[in-house]
């Protein structure tokens, strides 16, 4: 989930299905962020 909403619609609209590379550090930083979020309810 955390990855699928850091699609762009412009990714989408290119015919990618997953966020650029180049944002990889960004993104990995979101998803980490949701991961320990996600950790702390349990």
């Amino acid at each position: 989930e955390a990855l699928a909403k850091q699609v762009r619609q412009e990714d989408l609209d290119s015919g990618t299905i997953y966020p650029s590379f180049s944002n990889i550090r960004k993104i990995s930083a979101h998803i980490a962020a949701n991961v320990a979020a996600k950790a702390y309810e349990l």
